[in-house]
C-alpha cells in the first residue's frame, strides 16, 4: 500500500523551532500524526483520525480548535493532559524558586490555559481511543506502535510503512530534552531494532536511518559531561540549590525563559538520585541538592 506524507510546520510562543505534524495518506485514507502547536489544524486529516506521540502542548494543541476527531493516544498521555499538567508546571517553578515570580506565573497560566482547552476537547469534542486497548485505525492500517519514554514518560513512536514517526525522541537539529536517560537509551535501541528507513521527527526535517545514531551519541556525551559537572559542584560545596546549578551548568538565570534547561536539569538530578549518589530536598524552594551519605 502506497504511503505519501505531508509535513505541516506550526510555530507558537515560546517555541524557537517549528513543531511538526504530519498528514499521512495510506491508500485512499488520510490520517494525522500529532496535532501541532497552533490551536487548530491548518488542515485537518480528511479521515478525522489523529495519532498522538506525547502530551507536550506543541504536539497536541491542534486538538483544541477541532471537533469530532477520532484521537488515538496512550492512557498515560490522556491522564497527563486531563489531570497532571498543572502540578508539572508548579513543580518546575518550585524547583527553580519561582513559585511567586509574577512573570513565571503569567507564562505558566498561558500553558495551563492551553492544556485546559485540549483537555476539554478530549473530554467533550473528540472520540478518544487508547492504544493499550483498541484503536481501529492502527489495526486496520498495520501501524506499529512503540513505547519510547525518555523525552517524556508517555512517549510513543509510530512506524507507518518505511517511516518512523519519532516525535521528540529523535531530532535532527537539536538535542531532545530528556527526563530519564536510561529509558531514553532503551527507547533508541528499541526503535533501531525495527525495520524502517526514514525518520519523521517532531521538529525539523526528515532524516535517514543512518543518522539516528547521531542524537544518541550527542546526548550520551552531553549527559556524561553534565552529570560530572553537577556531581563536582555538589561534592565541592556539600549542598547546592537548583537555581545555582542552572547558572553553573547552563549559564542561565532562573526564569521562565530557562524552563527547558530547568526541566532537563531535573531529569539529570532525578537519575542521580535514583542511582543513590545525591538526595533532593523538594520541600524547599528552590530545591536543595545534597550528597547522599550512608
Amino acid at each position: 500500500m502506497s504511503v505519501t506524507i505531508e509535513r505541516v510546520e506550526t510555530l507558537e510562543f515560546p517555541l524557537s523551532e517549528a513543531s511538526n505534524y504530519y498528514l499521512v495518506r495510506i491508500g485512499d485514507l488520510e490520517i494525522a500524526v500529532d496535532a501541532g502547536a497552533k490551536s487548530e489544524f491548518a488542515r485537518p486529516p480528511s479521515s478525522g483520525w489523529v495519532l498522538v506521540t506525547h502530551w507536550h502542548w506543541d504536539h497536541v494543541m491542534g486538538l483544541a480548535g477541532s471537533r469530532g476527531l477520532n484521537v488515538c493516544m496512550s492512557k498515560r498521555t490522556y491522564n497527563i493532559i486531563i489531570k497532571y499538567y498543572k502540578s508539572y508546571f508548579t513543580e518546575i517553578l518550585r524547583a527553580m524558586g519561582l513559585e511567586d515570580d509574577r512573570e513565571a506565573l503569567t507564562v505558566a497560566d498561558i500553558f495551563n490555559a492551553r492544556y485546559e482547552t485540549v483537555a476539554e476537547a478530549l473530554e467533550r469534542s473528540h472520540n478518544v481511543h487508547f492504544l493499550e486497548e483498541t484503536c481501529n485505525i492502527v489495526e486496520k492500517l498495520g501501524i506499529k506502535t512503540i513505547e519510547c519514554p525518555g523525552h517524556s514518560r508517555d512517549h510513543v513512536c509510530y512506524i507507518i510503512g518505511d517511516e518512523l514517526f519519532s516525535g521528540d525522541t529523535i531530532l535532527p537539529n537539536t538535542r531532545p530534552t530528556i527526563i530519564d536517560f536510561r529509558e531514553y537509551r532503551q527507547s533508541i535501541l528499541k526503535v533501531l531494532l525495527e525495520k524502517w528507513s526514514n525518520i519523521r521527527p517532531g521538529h525539523g526535517g526528515q532524516i535517514r536511518r543512518e543518522e539516528a545514531f547521531n542524537p544518541l551519541l550527542r546526548s550520551t556525551i552531553e549527559r556524561c559531561n553534565r552529570s560530572y559537572i553537577i556531581l563536582s559542584r555538589v561534592a565541592k560545596k556539600g549542598r547546592v540549590t537548583l537555581d545555582s546549578l542552572l547558572r553553573e551548568v547552563y549559564g542561565v538565570e532562573p526564569s521562565i525563559a530557562s524552563f527547558v534547561q530547568a526541566r532537563t536539569l531535573v531529569g539529570y538530578l532525578t537519575e542521580l538520585e535514583k542511582s543513590g549518589v545525591i538526595k533532593i530536598d523538594k520541600r524547599e524552594s528552590p530545591w536543595i541538592i545534597k550528597l547522599r551519605k550512608e
